[in-house]
């Protein structure tokens, strides 16, 4: 090169394809095209992992048909229903109990229901004889010793006689209806009472008498039946007084002798005779 000539710097020349390859740009390039891998192989296992999901759901039985949505795998039987609880017996309707109330002792008790109760005391004014009957004249105490009021009471009456065996002649009058009540049928309030006026006879014919000492003693026997209404139900009083004289001597009765003149008495008094009906 001549002497004194300037000097020219080199002119830059650009990289040749060749070259870039090889410099930064290659390695740049690299990264790009690791990355568009990375991203597929990421977006290929999502899809993988859904596909499997859905593989998974369509085995699973529909719940309104009860078979499986997918026709090309192996149907699978639903799960066992529970058993269903038996039904319970039919029972008939429970019928109210009677309310129940404690004694005094604490022990539970039947509660009655209210009701309707006669008490019957007789109180002989006259008895004795004549030609044709025997007959006793007095008052009938009829009282009402329920919680309600007694209605429609009848009173029936008859003289009988007492004796060995003779108590079921009175049984077999309280068994019958009253056909002539002594009185109108009447009602009684609670703890109210009534007088009824009774004469009964009993032919002096029919009377068979109790022997005793050689004599024939006659005991009239005043059977009272008395049918009354109240409360739920109807009820029945039955009662038979032995009639006798009074003797202030003894606590029994002097009877009536038959082979005595006929008369009247008084100064009587009632014994307890006979079965008692209460109902």
């Amino acid at each position: 090169m001549p002497t004194g000539a300037a000097t020219t710097a080199p002119e830059a020349v650009p990289p040749s394809a060749s070259e870039r390859s090889s410099s930064g740009e290659v390695g740049g390039l690299s990264l790009w095209l690791a990355g568009l891998v990375a991203i597929a192989a990421v977006g290929g296992g999502i899809f993988i992992m859904r596909r499997r999901r859905a593989d998974t759901a369509s085995t699973i039985p529909s719940a309104e048909t009860g078979v499986e949505s997918n026709a090309g795998t192996e149907p699978t039987p639903p799960p066992p229903r529970p058993a269903a609880s038996p039904r319970p017996a039919s029972v008939s309707p429970a019928v109210p109990a009677p309310p129940l109330m404690l004694d005094r002792g604490g022990v539970p008790t039947t509660v009655a229901t209210p009701r309707s109760r006669l008490a019957l005391r007789l109180e002989p004014k006259r008895a004795g004889f004549n030609l044709i009957t025997a007959t006793v004249e007095g008052e009938l105490i009829v009282r009402n010793e329920g919680e309600v009021a007694a209605s429609a009471i009848r009173i029936g009456a008859v003289l009988l006689e007492a004796g060995s065996g003779r108590e079921s002649e009175v049984a077999a009058f309280f068994a019958q209806s009253i056909v002539r009540p002594a009185t109108p049928p009447f009602a009684l309030a609670p703890g109210e009472e009534r007088r009824v006026r009774i004469v009964v006879a009993h032919g002096r014919e029919a009377i068979r008498g109790i022997p005793a000492n050689g004599r024939a003693m006659f005991v009239p026997v005043v059977a009272i039946n008395a049918l009354h209404g109240g409360g739920d139900a109807s009820g029945q009083t039955g009662r038979a007084f032995a009639v006798g004289v009074e003797r202030a001597d003894s606590d029994r009765l002097m009877p009536f002798w038959l082979d005595v003149p006929p008369r009247m008495y008084d100064g009587l008094a009632v014994r307890s005779y006979g079965p008692v009906v209460e109902q």
